[in-house]
Protein backbone atom coordinates (compact mmCIF):
# COMPACT_ATOMS: atom_id res chain seq x y z
CA UNK A 1 0.00 0.00 0.00
CA UNK A 2 1.27 3.68 -1.20
CA UNK A 3 0.27 6.87 1.02
CA UNK A 4 1.55 10.43 1.57
CA UNK A 5 4.12 10.65 3.46
CA UNK A 6 5.38 13.83 4.91
CA UNK A 7 9.42 14.41 4.73
CA UNK A 8 9.20 17.39 7.41
CA UNK A 9 7.81 20.83 7.35
CA UNK A 10 10.37 23.43 6.29
CA UNK A 11 8.83 26.75 7.37
CA UNK A 12 6.35 29.31 8.49
CA UNK A 13 5.62 32.55 7.18
CA UNK A 14 3.18 35.04 7.90
CA UNK A 15 2.40 38.20 5.78
CA UNK A 16 3.17 41.87 7.09
CA UNK A 17 -0.58 42.74 6.25
CA UNK A 18 -1.90 41.16 9.70
CA UNK A 19 -0.29 38.55 11.77
CA UNK A 20 -1.64 35.19 10.89
CA UNK A 21 -2.87 36.30 7.97
CA UNK A 22 -1.07 33.53 6.02
CA UNK A 23 0.52 30.92 6.84
CA UNK A 24 2.64 28.98 4.16
CA UNK A 25 3.88 25.35 5.01
CA UNK A 26 6.48 23.76 2.48
CA UNK A 27 6.60 20.18 3.07
CA UNK A 28 7.56 17.15 0.31
CA UNK A 29 4.49 14.85 -0.57
CA UNK A 30 5.55 11.42 -2.41
CA UNK A 31 2.44 9.48 -3.15
CA UNK A 32 1.60 6.49 -5.61
CA UNK A 33 -0.87 5.24 -7.88
CA UNK A 34 1.07 2.89 -9.98
CA UNK A 35 3.34 6.53 -10.44
CA UNK A 36 5.35 8.87 -8.25
CA UNK A 37 5.66 12.55 -7.70
CA UNK A 38 6.91 14.62 -5.79
CA UNK A 39 4.90 18.01 -4.45
CA UNK A 40 6.10 21.24 -2.66
CA UNK A 41 3.03 22.62 -1.96
CA UNK A 42 2.40 26.20 0.14
CA UNK A 43 -0.58 27.49 2.09
CA UNK A 44 -2.77 24.84 0.79
CA UNK A 45 -1.30 25.60 -3.11
CA UNK A 46 0.85 23.11 -4.68
CA UNK A 47 4.03 25.16 -6.45
CA UNK A 48 5.83 22.64 -8.00
CA UNK A 49 5.31 18.94 -9.09
CA UNK A 50 7.91 16.63 -9.69
CA UNK A 51 7.56 13.31 -11.80
CA UNK A 52 9.25 10.24 -13.14
CA UNK A 53 11.82 7.68 -12.08
CA UNK A 54 11.57 5.47 -9.28
CA UNK A 55 10.17 6.22 -5.91
CA UNK A 56 14.03 6.86 -3.92
CA UNK A 57 15.50 8.81 -6.57
CA UNK A 58 12.40 11.34 -6.68
CA UNK A 59 11.76 11.35 -3.02
CA UNK A 60 15.55 12.48 -2.76
CA UNK A 61 15.12 15.00 -5.49
CA UNK A 62 12.25 16.50 -4.25
CA UNK A 63 13.58 16.91 -0.84
CA UNK A 64 16.68 18.91 -2.09
CA UNK A 65 14.54 21.22 -4.03
CA UNK A 66 12.41 21.85 -1.17
CA UNK A 67 15.61 22.53 1.45
CA UNK A 68 16.79 24.97 -1.25
CA UNK A 69 13.48 26.86 -1.48
CA UNK A 70 13.86 26.75 2.48
CA UNK A 71 17.27 28.39 2.59
CA UNK A 72 16.63 30.99 -0.40
CA UNK A 73 13.38 31.41 1.79
CA UNK A 74 15.27 32.32 5.28
CA UNK A 75 17.52 34.89 3.02
CA UNK A 76 14.67 36.83 1.63
CA UNK A 77 12.99 36.42 -1.76
CA UNK A 78 11.33 38.67 -3.47
CA UNK A 79 9.07 38.41 -6.59
CA UNK A 80 12.35 40.05 -8.77
CA UNK A 81 14.44 37.70 -7.79
CA UNK A 82 12.53 34.31 -9.37
CA UNK A 83 13.60 33.57 -12.95
CA UNK A 84 12.85 31.44 -15.87
CA UNK A 85 16.79 30.61 -17.13
CA UNK A 86 18.09 27.86 -19.81
CA UNK A 87 20.18 24.97 -19.00
CA UNK A 88 22.18 22.75 -20.34
CA UNK A 89 19.79 19.66 -19.20
CA UNK A 90 16.72 21.84 -19.53
CA UNK A 91 14.95 24.74 -18.34
CA UNK A 92 15.52 26.18 -15.00
CA UNK A 93 13.25 27.91 -12.24
CA UNK A 94 16.34 30.41 -10.44
CA UNK A 95 16.17 32.79 -7.40
CA UNK A 96 18.51 35.52 -7.51
CA UNK A 97 20.61 33.66 -9.96
CA UNK A 98 20.71 30.48 -8.26
CA UNK A 99 19.22 27.58 -9.46
CA UNK A 100 16.05 26.52 -7.62
CA UNK A 101 15.15 23.60 -9.91
CA UNK A 102 15.83 22.02 -13.20
CA UNK A 103 13.16 21.02 -15.97
CA UNK A 104 14.05 18.32 -18.05
CA UNK A 105 12.77 17.07 -21.15
CA UNK A 106 11.46 13.87 -19.45
CA UNK A 107 9.31 16.45 -16.32
CA UNK A 108 7.90 18.58 -19.03
CA UNK A 109 6.85 15.44 -21.29
CA UNK A 110 4.79 13.76 -18.34
CA UNK A 111 3.72 17.14 -17.16
CA UNK A 112 1.84 17.65 -20.81
CA UNK A 113 3.98 20.70 -21.49
CA UNK A 114 6.70 22.28 -22.51
CA UNK A 115 9.85 23.00 -20.25
CA UNK A 116 10.01 26.53 -20.67
CA UNK A 117 5.77 26.87 -20.29
CA UNK A 118 6.23 24.90 -16.87
CA UNK A 119 9.22 26.74 -15.57
CA UNK A 120 7.31 29.53 -16.59
CA UNK A 121 4.29 28.05 -14.66
CA UNK A 122 6.21 27.65 -10.99
CA UNK A 123 7.89 31.04 -11.62
CA UNK A 124 4.22 32.72 -11.61
CA UNK A 125 3.10 31.07 -8.52
CA UNK A 126 6.40 31.29 -6.40
CA UNK A 127 5.73 35.30 -7.25
CA UNK A 128 2.65 34.72 -5.65
CA UNK A 129 3.64 33.56 -2.67
CA UNK A 130 6.32 36.06 -1.80
CA UNK A 131 4.57 38.87 -3.13
CA UNK A 132 4.10 39.92 0.01
CA UNK A 133 6.57 40.59 2.92
CA UNK A 134 6.83 37.76 5.43
CA UNK A 135 8.59 36.47 8.30
CA UNK A 136 10.71 33.48 8.26
CA UNK A 137 11.27 30.82 11.40
CA UNK A 138 13.58 28.18 11.36
CA UNK A 139 12.75 25.80 13.02
CA UNK A 140 9.25 25.80 13.64
CA UNK A 141 9.48 23.24 16.76
CA UNK A 142 12.88 23.66 18.68
CA UNK A 143 14.73 21.57 21.23
CA UNK A 144 16.19 23.13 24.26
CA UNK A 145 18.53 21.24 26.84
CA UNK A 146 18.19 21.82 30.25
CA UNK A 147 20.08 24.76 31.21
CA UNK A 148 21.71 25.47 27.92
CA UNK A 149 21.03 28.09 24.61
CA UNK A 150 19.64 27.25 21.48
CA UNK A 151 18.90 29.64 18.12
CA UNK A 152 15.69 30.46 16.66
CA UNK A 153 16.67 31.52 12.92
CA UNK A 154 14.88 34.39 11.41
CA UNK A 155 14.24 35.37 8.32
CA UNK A 156 12.43 36.54 5.67
CA UNK A 157 11.85 40.25 3.86
CA UNK A 158 9.59 41.59 7.53
CA UNK A 159 12.06 44.83 8.71
CA UNK A 160 12.10 46.17 11.96
CA UNK A 161 12.89 44.80 15.06
CA UNK A 162 12.25 41.67 16.94
CA UNK A 163 10.07 41.22 19.52
CA UNK A 164 9.45 38.07 21.38
CA UNK A 165 6.51 36.50 23.88
CA UNK A 166 5.86 33.73 25.95
CA UNK A 167 2.65 31.61 27.30
CA UNK A 168 5.19 30.09 29.94
CA UNK A 169 8.30 32.21 30.54
CA UNK A 170 9.41 29.48 33.52
CA UNK A 171 10.25 27.47 31.13
CA UNK A 172 12.30 29.98 28.57
CA UNK A 173 14.17 32.81 28.20
CA UNK A 174 14.11 34.60 25.33
CA UNK A 175 16.15 37.44 23.87
CA UNK A 176 16.56 38.71 20.37
CA UNK A 177 20.53 38.20 19.16
CA UNK A 178 22.01 41.34 18.69
CA UNK A 179 22.91 40.12 14.69
CA UNK A 180 19.04 40.52 14.21
CA UNK A 181 18.77 37.65 12.57
CA UNK A 182 18.16 35.18 15.07
CA UNK A 183 16.16 34.97 18.80
CA UNK A 184 18.51 33.25 21.64
CA UNK A 185 16.22 30.70 23.80
CA UNK A 186 17.46 29.97 27.37
CA UNK A 187 16.07 26.34 28.82
CA UNK A 188 15.68 27.90 32.56
CA UNK A 189 12.86 24.85 33.51
CA UNK A 190 11.65 21.58 31.93
CA UNK A 191 8.27 21.45 29.62
CA UNK A 192 6.91 22.73 26.65
CA UNK A 193 5.62 26.23 25.46
CA UNK A 194 5.33 28.11 22.75
CA UNK A 195 7.09 31.49 21.70
CA UNK A 196 5.30 34.06 19.85
CA UNK A 197 8.59 35.93 17.73
CA UNK A 198 6.82 39.35 15.44
CA UNK A 199 8.77 41.76 13.08
CA UNK A 200 7.37 44.70 10.98
CA UNK A 201 3.83 43.78 11.80
CA UNK A 202 4.35 39.83 10.54
CA UNK A 203 4.53 36.97 13.26
CA UNK A 204 4.79 33.55 13.67
CA UNK A 205 4.86 31.08 16.89
CA UNK A 206 7.55 28.04 17.52
CA UNK A 207 6.72 25.51 20.06
CA UNK A 208 9.51 24.80 22.04
CA UNK A 209 10.27 21.97 24.16
CA UNK A 210 12.88 21.83 27.36
CA UNK A 211 14.78 18.58 28.36
CA UNK A 212 17.43 17.16 30.40
CA UNK A 213 20.02 15.49 28.73
CA UNK A 214 19.87 11.70 30.09
CA UNK A 215 23.36 11.92 31.46
CA UNK A 216 26.13 14.61 31.66
CA UNK A 217 29.23 12.96 29.71
CA UNK A 218 32.81 14.22 30.46
CA UNK A 219 35.52 14.40 27.07
CA UNK A 220 37.88 12.44 29.50
CA UNK A 221 39.00 10.14 32.03
CA UNK A 222 42.03 8.52 33.86
CA UNK A 223 42.24 5.18 34.21
CA UNK A 224 44.49 3.39 36.91
CA UNK A 225 45.35 -0.11 37.13
CA UNK A 226 48.31 -1.99 38.72
CA UNK A 227 50.39 -5.04 37.59
CA UNK A 228 51.33 -3.52 34.47
CA UNK A 229 49.05 -2.18 31.35
CA UNK A 230 49.77 -4.64 28.49
CA UNK A 231 48.18 -7.81 28.69
CA UNK A 232 46.31 -6.64 31.90
CA UNK A 233 43.23 -8.31 32.17
CA UNK A 234 41.80 -5.43 34.47
CA UNK A 235 42.26 -2.87 31.54
CA UNK A 236 38.82 -3.04 30.68
CA UNK A 237 37.31 -3.50 33.91
CA UNK A 238 39.67 -0.23 34.77
CA UNK A 239 38.45 1.39 31.76
CA UNK A 240 35.13 0.79 32.10
CA UNK A 241 34.37 2.12 35.41
CA UNK A 242 36.98 5.19 35.03
CA UNK A 243 34.74 5.98 31.93
CA UNK A 244 31.33 6.07 33.59
CA UNK A 245 33.01 7.48 36.97
CA UNK A 246 32.77 10.66 34.65
CA UNK A 247 28.84 10.10 34.01
CA UNK A 248 26.44 11.70 35.54
CA UNK A 249 23.04 9.54 34.80
CA UNK A 250 19.44 11.44 35.37
CA UNK A 251 17.36 9.53 37.26
CA UNK A 252 15.65 6.59 35.29
CA UNK A 253 18.21 6.92 32.79
CA UNK A 254 19.35 4.27 31.32
CA UNK A 255 23.58 4.13 30.75
CA UNK A 256 25.03 1.80 28.34
CA UNK A 257 29.07 1.54 27.18
CA UNK A 258 30.54 0.27 23.93
CA UNK A 259 33.78 -2.07 24.60
CA UNK A 260 36.48 0.30 24.99
CA UNK A 261 38.60 0.50 21.38
CA UNK A 262 42.88 0.92 22.07
CA UNK A 263 43.48 4.71 20.89
CA UNK A 264 46.63 5.89 19.41
CA UNK A 265 49.06 4.09 22.21
CA UNK A 266 48.59 1.29 24.73
CA UNK A 267 48.29 3.63 27.17
CA UNK A 268 45.03 5.77 25.77
CA UNK A 269 41.73 3.83 24.99
CA UNK A 270 38.09 5.13 23.32
CA UNK A 271 35.36 4.48 25.05
CA UNK A 272 32.10 4.82 23.61
CA UNK A 273 29.13 6.02 26.27
CA UNK A 274 25.22 6.74 25.47
CA UNK A 275 22.93 7.37 27.82
CA UNK A 276 18.72 7.23 27.28
CA UNK A 277 15.51 7.93 29.23
CA UNK A 278 12.09 8.36 28.86
CA UNK A 279 11.70 12.14 28.55
CA UNK A 280 15.43 12.97 28.69
CA UNK A 281 17.88 14.19 25.46
CA UNK A 282 20.02 11.45 24.27
CA UNK A 283 23.34 12.08 25.09
CA UNK A 284 26.23 9.84 23.30
CA UNK A 285 29.98 10.63 23.36
CA UNK A 286 33.38 8.65 22.44
CA UNK A 287 35.72 9.22 25.61
CA UNK A 288 39.29 9.53 25.62
CA UNK A 289 40.67 7.08 28.67
CA UNK A 290 44.16 7.76 29.37
CA UNK A 291 45.41 4.95 31.75
CA UNK A 292 48.18 5.09 34.03
CA UNK A 293 49.98 2.33 35.78
CA UNK A 294 50.64 2.24 39.89
CA UNK A 295 51.81 -0.69 42.46
CA UNK A 296 49.03 -2.36 44.29
CA UNK A 297 48.40 -1.57 47.74
CA UNK A 298 49.64 -5.27 49.06
CA UNK A 299 46.83 -5.33 52.02
CA UNK A 300 45.75 -8.98 53.06
CA UNK A 301 42.52 -9.60 53.49
CA UNK A 302 41.36 -8.93 57.12
CA UNK A 303 37.76 -10.63 56.27
CA UNK A 304 35.89 -13.21 53.95
CA UNK A 305 32.69 -12.23 53.16
CA UNK A 306 30.73 -14.66 51.06
CA UNK A 307 27.20 -14.57 49.02
CA UNK A 308 25.89 -18.27 48.33
CA UNK A 309 23.15 -18.55 50.83
CA UNK A 310 20.75 -19.40 49.71
CA UNK A 311 22.59 -20.51 46.88
CA UNK A 312 19.62 -20.89 44.35
CA UNK A 313 17.80 -17.52 43.32
CA UNK A 314 14.35 -17.48 43.38
CA UNK A 315 13.60 -14.13 43.46
CA UNK A 316 14.76 -10.82 42.87
CA UNK A 317 16.62 -9.02 45.88
CA UNK A 318 19.91 -8.32 48.10
CA UNK A 319 21.32 -11.57 48.44
CA UNK A 320 24.44 -10.35 50.66
CA UNK A 321 25.21 -7.41 52.55
CA UNK A 322 28.89 -6.40 53.90
CA UNK A 323 31.29 -3.66 54.96
CA UNK A 324 34.84 -2.59 53.60
CA UNK A 325 36.05 -0.92 56.26
CA UNK A 326 38.77 2.18 56.03
CA UNK A 327 42.59 1.05 55.20
CA UNK A 328 41.30 -2.35 55.10
CA UNK A 329 40.96 -5.40 52.84
CA UNK A 330 38.52 -8.11 52.50
CA UNK A 331 37.90 -10.99 49.98
CA UNK A 332 34.50 -11.51 48.52
CA UNK A 333 33.04 -15.02 47.41
CA UNK A 334 30.09 -15.42 45.34
CA UNK A 335 27.83 -18.23 43.54
CA UNK A 336 24.95 -18.41 42.68
CA UNK A 337 22.37 -20.05 40.18
CA UNK A 338 19.64 -18.00 38.85
CA UNK A 339 16.17 -20.70 39.53
CA UNK A 340 13.57 -18.39 38.58
CA UNK A 341 11.97 -19.18 34.98
CA UNK A 342 13.10 -15.91 33.82
CA UNK A 343 16.57 -13.75 32.80
CA UNK A 344 18.11 -11.90 35.96
CA UNK A 345 21.45 -9.55 36.72
CA UNK A 346 23.99 -10.80 39.20
CA UNK A 347 25.44 -7.76 40.65
CA UNK A 348 28.01 -6.71 42.85
CA UNK A 349 28.29 -3.14 44.10
CA UNK A 350 30.03 -1.14 46.25
CA UNK A 351 27.76 1.69 47.70
CA UNK A 352 29.81 5.34 48.75
CA UNK A 353 26.83 6.74 51.33
CA UNK A 354 28.68 9.54 52.37
CA UNK A 355 29.42 12.70 50.60
CA UNK A 356 33.06 12.18 49.78
CA UNK A 357 34.67 10.29 47.19
CA UNK A 358 36.03 6.81 47.87
CA UNK A 359 38.55 5.07 46.28
CA UNK A 360 39.09 1.10 46.08
CA UNK A 361 41.53 -1.20 44.61
CA UNK A 362 40.10 -4.14 43.15
CA UNK A 363 41.66 -7.28 42.44
CA UNK A 364 38.78 -9.64 40.78
CA UNK A 365 37.82 -12.64 38.34
CA UNK A 366 34.26 -14.22 37.27
CA UNK A 367 33.30 -16.92 35.52
CA UNK A 368 29.89 -17.64 34.31
CA UNK A 369 26.90 -17.36 32.88
CA UNK A 370 27.15 -21.91 32.28
CA UNK A 371 25.52 -24.43 32.93
CA UNK A 372 28.32 -26.45 34.81
CA UNK A 373 28.69 -24.84 38.06
CA UNK A 374 32.24 -26.93 38.62
CA UNK A 375 33.36 -25.55 35.80
CA UNK A 376 32.55 -21.84 36.81
CA UNK A 377 33.79 -22.12 40.44
CA UNK A 378 36.98 -23.61 39.16
CA UNK A 379 37.73 -21.33 36.65
CA UNK A 380 36.47 -18.36 38.74
CA UNK A 381 39.74 -19.43 41.22
CA UNK A 382 41.79 -20.37 38.63
CA UNK A 383 41.57 -16.77 37.30
CA UNK A 384 41.63 -14.52 40.48
CA UNK A 385 44.68 -16.88 42.24
CA UNK A 386 46.52 -15.82 39.13
CA UNK A 387 45.46 -12.27 38.79
CA UNK A 388 46.13 -11.87 42.57
CA UNK A 389 49.94 -13.72 42.15
CA UNK A 390 50.55 -11.01 39.06
CA UNK A 391 49.04 -7.76 41.47
CA UNK A 392 46.48 -7.50 38.37
CA UNK A 393 43.81 -5.41 39.39
CA UNK A 394 42.26 -1.52 39.07
CA UNK A 395 41.67 1.79 41.39
CA UNK A 396 37.67 2.70 41.23
CA UNK A 397 37.10 6.04 42.39
CA UNK A 398 33.29 6.09 43.40
CA UNK A 399 31.74 9.86 43.60
CA UNK A 400 29.85 10.45 47.35
CA UNK A 401 26.76 9.30 46.92
CA UNK A 402 27.27 6.64 44.43
CA UNK A 403 27.39 3.35 44.21
CA UNK A 404 29.65 1.00 41.18
CA UNK A 405 29.44 -2.30 39.81
CA UNK A 406 32.15 -4.52 40.63
CA UNK A 407 30.90 -7.06 38.23
CA UNK A 408 27.72 -7.66 36.57
CA UNK A 409 26.29 -11.14 34.57
CA UNK A 410 22.88 -12.02 32.50
CA UNK A 411 21.98 -15.13 34.18
CA UNK A 412 19.34 -17.31 31.74
CA UNK A 413 17.27 -19.90 33.57
CA UNK A 414 19.63 -22.74 35.61
CA UNK A 415 22.68 -20.47 34.40
CA UNK A 416 25.45 -20.32 36.96
CA UNK A 417 27.97 -17.88 38.04
CA UNK A 418 31.03 -17.49 40.03
CA UNK A 419 33.52 -14.91 41.20
CA UNK A 420 35.96 -13.93 43.85
CA UNK A 421 37.68 -10.47 44.39
CA UNK A 422 40.30 -8.74 46.84
CA UNK A 423 38.89 -5.45 47.34
CA UNK A 424 40.83 -3.00 49.42
CA UNK A 425 39.53 0.20 50.48
CA UNK A 426 42.22 3.35 49.75
CA UNK A 427 40.18 5.86 51.97
CA UNK A 428 38.66 6.59 55.28
CA UNK A 429 35.19 6.27 54.75
CA UNK A 430 32.89 3.12 55.16
CA UNK A 431 31.93 1.38 51.86
CA UNK A 432 29.15 -0.71 51.29
CA UNK A 433 29.32 -4.18 49.58
CA UNK A 434 26.00 -5.91 48.18
CA UNK A 435 25.29 -9.09 45.84
CA UNK A 436 22.03 -9.03 44.73
CA UNK A 437 19.95 -10.30 42.16
CA UNK A 438 18.12 -7.50 39.82
CA UNK A 439 15.00 -8.23 37.08
CA UNK A 440 15.99 -8.19 33.65
CA UNK A 441 18.97 -7.18 31.80
CA UNK A 442 18.93 -3.29 31.53
CA UNK A 443 20.60 -1.45 34.19
CA UNK A 444 21.24 2.22 35.35
CA UNK A 445 24.77 2.32 35.01
CA UNK A 446 28.06 1.60 37.15
CA UNK A 447 28.04 5.28 38.65
CA UNK A 448 24.39 5.21 40.12
CA UNK A 449 22.74 7.09 43.07
CA UNK A 450 22.81 4.65 46.13
CA UNK A 451 19.36 3.44 46.41
CA UNK A 452 17.69 3.89 49.42
CA UNK A 453 17.08 0.09 50.25
CA UNK A 454 20.91 -0.05 50.71
CA UNK A 455 21.11 3.58 52.94
CA UNK A 456 18.86 1.05 54.45
CA UNK A 457 20.24 -2.53 55.33
CA UNK A 458 21.92 -3.41 58.53
CA UNK A 459 25.53 -4.75 57.28
CA UNK A 460 25.89 -8.71 57.85
CA UNK A 461 27.86 -9.16 60.90
CA UNK A 462 27.31 -13.12 60.52
CA UNK A 463 29.17 -12.86 56.95
CA UNK A 464 32.59 -12.01 58.03
CA UNK A 465 34.59 -15.28 58.12
CA UNK A 466 38.35 -15.81 58.87
CA UNK A 467 39.98 -15.47 55.56
CA UNK A 468 42.70 -17.30 55.99
CA UNK A 469 44.26 -20.99 57.63
CA UNK A 470 47.79 -21.51 58.39
CA UNK A 471 49.11 -25.00 58.71
CA UNK A 472 52.42 -25.89 59.75
CA UNK A 473 53.45 -29.97 59.52
CA UNK A 474 56.34 -31.83 59.35
CA UNK A 475 56.91 -34.91 58.03
CA UNK A 476 60.40 -37.27 57.94
CA UNK A 477 60.37 -40.36 55.33
CA UNK A 478 60.00 -43.66 56.01
CA UNK A 479 56.76 -42.42 59.07
CA UNK A 480 53.35 -43.35 58.59
CA UNK A 481 51.45 -40.95 56.08
CA UNK A 482 50.92 -37.52 57.43
CA UNK A 483 47.27 -36.11 55.99
CA UNK A 484 46.22 -32.62 56.15
CA UNK A 485 42.27 -31.84 55.91
CA UNK A 486 41.44 -29.18 53.50
CA UNK A 487 37.93 -27.44 53.98
CA UNK A 488 37.34 -30.02 57.15
CA UNK A 489 37.85 -27.94 59.89
CA UNK A 490 34.75 -25.17 59.54
CA UNK A 491 35.60 -21.12 60.06
CA UNK A 492 32.36 -19.86 61.89
CA UNK A 493 31.38 -16.11 61.72
CA UNK A 494 30.52 -13.90 65.10
CA UNK A 495 26.78 -15.78 65.24
CA UNK A 496 28.72 -19.13 65.48
CA UNK A 497 27.29 -19.50 62.04
CA UNK A 498 29.78 -22.37 60.33
CA UNK A 499 31.16 -21.75 56.31
CA UNK A 500 30.83 -25.94 55.36
CA UNK A 501 34.28 -26.39 53.36
CA UNK A 502 35.09 -23.14 53.90
CA UNK A 503 34.83 -22.08 50.27
CA UNK A 504 36.88 -19.10 50.05
CA UNK A 505 39.88 -19.46 52.58
CA UNK A 506 42.96 -19.08 51.71
CA UNK A 507 44.77 -22.13 53.42
CA UNK A 508 48.55 -21.41 53.73
CA UNK A 509 50.46 -24.68 54.77
CA UNK A 510 54.74 -24.86 55.50
CA UNK A 511 55.18 -28.76 55.30
CA UNK A 512 58.90 -29.26 56.64
CA UNK A 513 60.13 -32.49 54.88
CA UNK A 514 63.01 -34.35 56.33
CA UNK A 515 65.05 -37.32 55.18
CA UNK A 516 67.29 -39.21 58.07
CA UNK A 517 68.91 -41.82 56.08
CA UNK A 518 72.16 -42.05 54.63
CA UNK A 519 70.63 -42.27 50.86
CA UNK A 520 68.67 -40.00 49.45
CA UNK A 521 64.87 -40.20 49.30
CA UNK A 522 61.68 -38.98 47.63
CA UNK A 523 58.63 -38.00 49.43
CA UNK A 524 55.58 -37.84 47.29
CA UNK A 525 52.17 -35.29 48.08
CA UNK A 526 48.92 -36.18 47.07
CA UNK A 527 45.20 -34.99 47.24
CA UNK A 528 42.32 -37.34 47.26
CA UNK A 529 38.46 -36.04 46.76
CA UNK A 530 36.39 -36.59 50.04
CA UNK A 531 32.76 -36.82 49.97
CA UNK A 532 32.33 -35.59 47.05
CA UNK A 533 33.65 -34.70 43.32
CA UNK A 534 36.22 -31.94 43.56
CA UNK A 535 38.67 -30.25 41.25
CA UNK A 536 41.26 -27.35 42.41
CA UNK A 537 44.59 -26.10 41.91
CA UNK A 538 47.79 -25.80 44.65
CA UNK A 539 50.49 -23.86 44.52
CA UNK A 540 53.51 -25.64 45.34
CA UNK A 541 57.03 -23.25 46.09
CA UNK A 542 55.08 -21.09 43.81
CA UNK A 543 54.50 -23.43 40.66
CA UNK A 544 50.72 -23.91 39.98
CA UNK A 545 49.66 -27.43 39.82
CA UNK A 546 46.30 -28.41 38.84
CA UNK A 547 43.87 -31.29 40.87
CA UNK A 548 42.00 -32.79 37.99
CA UNK A 549 38.48 -33.32 38.71
CA UNK A 550 38.47 -35.97 41.01
CA UNK A 551 35.49 -38.55 41.68
CA UNK A 552 35.10 -39.50 45.43
CA UNK A 553 38.00 -41.34 47.41
CA UNK A 554 39.91 -40.97 43.65
CA UNK A 555 43.55 -39.55 44.29
CA UNK A 556 46.37 -37.53 42.10
CA UNK A 557 50.01 -36.66 43.24
CA UNK A 558 50.67 -33.19 42.73
CA UNK A 559 54.31 -33.30 43.33
CA UNK A 560 57.44 -35.46 44.17
CA UNK A 561 60.35 -33.90 46.29
CA UNK A 562 63.78 -35.51 46.55
CA UNK A 563 65.76 -35.17 49.71
CA UNK A 564 69.45 -35.75 50.02
CA UNK A 565 71.12 -37.54 52.46
CA UNK A 566 70.15 -36.02 56.01
CA UNK A 567 68.78 -33.33 54.06
CA UNK A 568 65.35 -31.18 54.92
CA UNK A 569 63.78 -28.79 53.07
CA UNK A 570 60.51 -26.86 53.79
CA UNK A 571 57.27 -27.01 50.85
CA UNK A 572 55.50 -23.96 50.70
CA UNK A 573 51.46 -24.76 49.87
CA UNK A 574 48.93 -22.52 48.72
CA UNK A 575 45.07 -23.39 47.50
CA UNK A 576 41.90 -22.51 47.82
CA UNK A 577 38.26 -25.07 48.34
CA UNK A 578 36.25 -23.60 45.34
CA UNK A 579 32.76 -22.78 44.99
CA UNK A 580 30.59 -26.02 43.89
CA UNK A 581 33.28 -29.01 44.70
CA UNK A 582 33.10 -31.01 47.45
CA UNK A 583 35.06 -30.53 50.00
CA UNK A 584 36.64 -31.14 52.21
CA UNK A 585 39.72 -33.03 50.33
CA UNK A 586 42.84 -34.41 51.67
CA UNK A 587 46.27 -33.78 51.51
CA UNK A 588 48.15 -36.77 51.41
CA UNK A 589 51.99 -36.91 52.34
CA UNK A 590 54.60 -40.08 52.23
CA UNK A 591 57.41 -41.87 51.34
CA UNK A 592 57.95 -43.35 48.21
Amino acid sequence: MRWPILIGILCHLTAAAGFGSLFIDLSVKEAGGGVWFGEIAADGQTLLRLRGGEEQPLRQRAADVAARLRRFAMEGIRPADIAVEPNSTGTAVTISGRNLVVIDPLLAQLSGMSARSLAAAWARQLREVFSKAYLMLEPSELLVPYGEVRTIGVGGTAEGQISCGLYADEIVEVMPAANGASVEVRGVGVGSTVALVERGGAGGVVTIDVRKWAAAIAESAEAVVTGGIPGNPALHSAVTNAALNAVRPEPGAVLRMGRPLRGASARTFVAPVEATGDGYIPAKRAMQVRVVNTAAPGLAAAALLVSNHPELISAPGDLMVGELPPSQAVRLLYHHKNAMSRPCRLVVALHNASEQPACVHITEAAAGPHGDELFVGHAATRRFAERLRLGHGYVVRIPGGYQSEVARQTLAPNDVASGLALLTNLGTGEVRITVSAESGSAHTGYFAPVPARVRGLAPGAGQRFQPEKRITASYTVGDAWLFLDIGREAVADQRGTTLQGNYGVSYQIKLRLHNARDESARAEIAVRAGGGTAWGSFSIDGHVVEMPLLMPGQERVLRTVTLSPHASRTVAIETMPEAASSYPVTLIVRSR
